[in-house]
């Protein structure tokens, strides 16, 4: 086994024992929780020694599948205790899964053969003999679905360890042809490091006149290169210029025109205020005056009510001397029928005078009625009044801060007639930068010149240079024949 084989073993064993390591810290929590502290103790001091003995195992030197068959298995074994102290808790049956996929890190189809084996074996003789420290409901149904699922994993796993394996023979294969290669490589490289002296010598010669040809060429090529970006923006420059003064202008029109429309509709629009400001003044005296008739109203009305009052108390004092009118008329009645036919004629003047007694009480009574509706009415009335008179009150404080606001707007457009005034001479001020735009638009044109003459110097340069490369042209055929005993000196592909 390769050294490299028994490093990655080694990762793996280390992963695996910290993998194992975090299950127990899981089991040991929920059992904690899930249980008492007593049974947590139990389960970590259980799992902890199986664990121990894989650490053991990994410092030892044991032999390699021995320690991975238990190292990958470790879970398997913690999971079997477990389950059978807790009486076959399902959840428990997916710490064979992580078993399983631990075993199956090491890529060793064997070794997982081996796994499956004594796992499927265990899981047999504890169902046989103890079917509820496997599962908790023991029944024989479940116990195969669950096998059936965790040996269809297993298989899944064990093609992918083969055709991992496969895949790893492959890169060694592979690195073995690389290592071949690169020892034909080194002989090719000697090769080329021998036939390299003589195009060195070349390269050599062909340095000096390249360092002139070069220094010549960056200055060329940095003169054109601003003279063309230069020449570039100036005319994208120019043309911005030219349309940003054409739209300018039209700005700076429409900017005047509409100034002096919107002060003329300015002007229009403060005396049309100042005429509501008017109207309002006079709307709000109108009010003051409504608003001191609906006090004299109401004065009036409770007056009324005042005198109903008094009307209802001198009909009462009318009803009670109508009571009194007629129980003298009864007495005199009485009187009268002592008399006999002396007092005959008494009688009929006292039944007369008890009917009219009777009459205006009737007539008191209706009074009365009437006087108590005109009572109602004015009460309404009063409460009619007080509403209005409130109403009018609300539109006096209305018509008040109307009349502010008619205030305010009309100061308002005095100030924007103010803004108006600058807008204008803002538009005057504006028409001197367009002057001053244009001026340096002719400076730009004059740099345009400069630049063309500049052009007319590269060309006489560019002249100079021909004349170099010429003579690296005569240095570059040297090197192409060098070149071709490099190339004949390289071993072919086939």
């Amino acid at each position: 086994m390769h050294n490299q084989d028994v490093e990655q073993m080694k990762r793996v064993d280390r992963f695996n024992l910290s993998l194992a390591f975090g299950i127990l810290v899981i089991l040991f929590a929920q059992s904690a929780i899930n249980y008492s502290l007593g049974y947590a103790l139990f389960i970590g001091g259980t799992s902890l020694a199986f664990i121990l003995v894989a650490v053991v195992l990994y410092f030892l030197p044991f032999p390699r599948s021995v320690k991975s068959y238990y190292i990958g298995s470790v879970a398997t074994f913690i999971g079997l205790v477990v389950s059978h102290s807790m009486n076959g808790e399902p959840r428990l049956f997916l710490v064979h899964f992580i078993s399983l996929l631990m075993t199956g890190l090491y890529f060793n189809k064997n070794l997982l053969k081996w796994y499956l084996l004594s796992t499927n074996s265990l899981f047999a003789l504890l169902f046989i003999f103890s079917p509820t420290s496997l599962l908790e409901s023991g029944s024989a149904q479940e116990y195969i679905s669950y096998l059936f699922l965790f040996n269809i994993s297993a298989f899944v796993l064990y093609f992918i360890t083969k055709w991992g394996n496969e895949y790893i023979d492959k890169a060694i294969e592979k690195e073995n042809q690389a290592n071949e290669t690169t020892a034909q490589l080194e002989h090719v490289f000697n090769l080329i490091q021998k036939n390299t002296k003589d195009l060195n010598f070349s390269i050599t010669d062909t340095a000096g006149h390249l360092k002139n040809t070069k220094e010549i060429s960056q200055q060329m090529t940095t003169a054109v290169s601003e003279i063309s970006s230069g020449i570039n923006e100036e005319a994208i420059s120019i043309q911005d210029i030219h349309i940003l003064i054409k739209d300018a202008g039209e700005i700076a029109e429409n900017s005047q025109e509409n100034s002096q429309n919107m002060g003329k509709e300015t002007e229009l629009t403060h005396q049309e205020v100042q005429k509501n400001l008017v109207k309002f003044k006079e709307l709000s005296q109108k009010m003051n005056e409504v608003q001191q008739s609906m006090q004299l109203t109401k004065r009036t009305v409770e007056s009324l009510d005042s005198s109903m009052e008094n009307v209802n108390q001198l009909l009462s004092t009318i009803t009670s001397i109508s009571d009194q009118t007629n129980l003298l008329a009864l007495n005199a009645a009485i009187e009268a029928a002592r008399a006999g036919d002396a007092g005959r004629g008494f009688a009929v003047v006292a039944e007369e005078v008890r009917k009219l007694a009777e009459m205006s009480k009737e007539n008191v009574s209706s009074a009365h009625t009437i006087v108590e509706e005109i009572g109602k009415q004015s009460q309404v009335a009063i409460e009619k009044v007080t509403k209005g008179y409130d109403s009018v009150s609300e539109s006096m404080q209305l018509m008040s801060n109307v009349d502010d606001s008619l205030e305010g707007t009309s100061h308002s457009f005095s100030t924007v007639a103010k803004l108006i005034y600058t807008q204008e001479e803002n538009s005057k001020q504006l028409a001197g930068k367009f002057e001053t735009i244009e001026y340096q638009t002719e400076n730009i044109a004059n740099i345009s010149e400069e630049h063309a003459a500049s052009i007319e110097e590269i060309q006489a340069t560019m002249d100079e240079q021909n004349d170099n490369i010429i003579q690296v042209d005569e240095l570059m055929e040297k090197i192409r024949i060098s070149s071709q005993k490099l190339e004949n000196s390289l071993p072919s592909n086939g």
